[in-house]
């Protein structure tokens, strides 16, 4: 027995005739009242998180057709903004659904990098030729997170003697609009080489704000003279930056003169041997 979606929630009689064999009375109870409608509906609309968060949505589509639909899914997000919809696990751009049932799709949205700090409304659908169903999405964007790491006077490049120190000054600023929290200081240096930071640990910055370091960076005595590189990384733990430092390693003025001196000794060596034998 087929019953038209247009009845309303109830309990029904109905009256079976068999002629001489008597009749027989059916009661009928409706539950929910049947449409021609789809129906579009999320867990929860509305996400708050920063500029590089993913917001994650559960959506409800269902059927209140009386025939097999198949729904094209589409989202309206903000420009530089990324919107994919999954189902049982996998990527779909639509999704077919029985009359009368429902299928439960995931809605991911990861903001542009740029994104203000402010409340964004997402249109998504799911349509066909026949019929269509709305829901609009919100995502706040609270702020968003940025750090840089430098030298005090931009100037990324040092020298040093083998086995010698340089001091740098550097400076660690939030950019961003959010504050920066549990930034520590690392680095990637040469062999043997050691690089000390100066707090190593910054508990946190607030937005626009800068804080200095002071990085010691100390060669090997065994570090031949060129042009070397000290990897420094300041890592929060929201977001992280580098600087290349280009450090170059100059031989000792002690060993040059060391150097003068052994040439001065043979030179006058050889003097002495001349004026010795020389005439023989």
């Amino acid at each position: 027995m087929l019953v038209p979606f247009e009845v309303a929630k109830g309990t029904y009689a109905l009256q079976l005739n068999a002629g001489a064999f008597g009749s027989l009375t059916l009661k009928i109870n409706v539950t929910e009242q049947g449409t021609y409608k789809t129906e579009l509906s999320a867990e929860q609309p509305n996400m708050e998180g920063h500029s590089d968060s993913t917001f994650t949505y559960n959506l409800t589509l269902a059927n209140r057709t009386a025939s097999k639909q198949q729904y094209a899914l589409t989202a309206e997000p903000p420009a530089g903004w990324d919107a994919r919809f999954s189902s049982g696990g996998n990527n779909v751009t639509a999704v077919d659904i029985e009359p009368n049932a429902t299928s439960s799709i995931t809605l991911t949205l990861t903001p542009s990098e740029k994104a203000e700090a402010q409340t964004y409304k997402i249109p998504v659908h799911a349509s066909n030729s026949s019929t269509a169903a709305d829901v609009t999405m919100e995502a706040v964007i609270t702020g968003t997170y940025g750090i840089d790491l430098s030298t005090s006077n931009q100037v990324l490049s040092a020298n040093v003697t083998a086995g010698g120190k340089r001091t740098l000054e550097l400076s660690v600023k939030n950019t961003g609009t959010a504050e920066l929290t549990n930034v520590s200081l690392t680095n990637t240096a040469p062999t043997d080489w050691e690089v000390t930071f100066e707090p190593k640990t910054i508990p946190s910055i607030k937005a626009g704000e800068s804080v200095p370091v002071t990085a010691t960076i100390r060669s090997s005595d065994k570090s031949l003279s060129g042009d070397y590189v000290v990897g420094l990384t300041a890592q929060a733990a929201e977001k992280s930056a580098d600087a290349a430092i280009r450090v170059t390693v100059k031989t000792s003025v002690l060993w040059g003169w060391i150097g003068v001196l052994i040439i001065v000794a043979v030179l006058g060596g050889v003097y002495w041997l001349f004026r010795k034998y020389g005439r023989r």
